[in-house]
């Protein structure tokens, strides 16, 4: 069964809440569950506590961090829908809207031959752009992703437009430092030099 709560944490942790409006909530979970444009990430399918030790504390943690990088990019970031909760009230999941395409990753790898894809089928300037773009959003709003590489990106193909997904689950505090977003930056420069060469 799932449960869902709205979540006020992005307006308790984030300056820049004042001039944005409330997610919506589902409330009926049912509609949530059964719709094809919706996503659920589950709790057993993380790996950043691994890869990023204690700057990462639960789902609800990364499910709050994707709330406050779309609401500072909503054309580039996915849209979280609502957390989910079992019985006891602790947080199992996420839903949030289901990124089109395939996994920007998949072009980058042509250079390993892992994938066999022509990277012409997608336009690298368009990419780059977004990237550039988004990158330069969270520099003003002091947010950072925390893990932005090809794997958490999903691209359109038809349009090449881009989805970001799977944030690290900072804190507004750790966000908006200079080592959060540094390891953004060294991150983009390093896979776009692969997309470039791939390209």
């Amino acid at each position: 069964m799932v449960n869902t709560k709205p979540s006020h944490a992005y307006n308790e942790a984030s300056p820049f809440s004042a001039d944005l409006k409330p997610f919506s909530i589902h409330q009926n979970t049912s509609d949530v569950q059964d719709s094809d444009e919706v996503f659920y990430k589950s709790d057993d399918d993380r790996t950043s506590p691994d890869r990023h030790g204690d700057t990462y504390d639960s789902i609800e943690d990364e499910f709050y961090s994707l709330q406050r990088l779309h609401r500072i990019a909503p054309e580039i970031v996915a849209q979280p829908i609502c957390m989910n909760y079992n019985e006891e009230g602790e947080p199992v999941g996420y839903f949030m809207e289901k990124a089109e395409g395939r996994e920007l990753n998949d072009y980058t790898a042509t250079l390993d031959g892992s994938q066999n894809l022509n990277p012409d089928q997608i336009d690298t300037d368009v990419v780059k752009n977004q990237i550039s773009y988004f990158n330069a959003l969270m520099d003003i709003y002091g947010e950072s992703h925390g893990d932005l590489h090809p794997k958490n990106i999903m691209i359109d193909e038809e349009t090449s437009s881009i989805t970001v997904i799977d944030p690290v689950g900072y804190d507004r505090e750790t966000a908006s430092t200079e080592e959060a977003r540094q390891k953004d930056r060294e991150k983009i420069d390093s896979w776009l030099d692969d997309l470039e060469a791939a390209s």
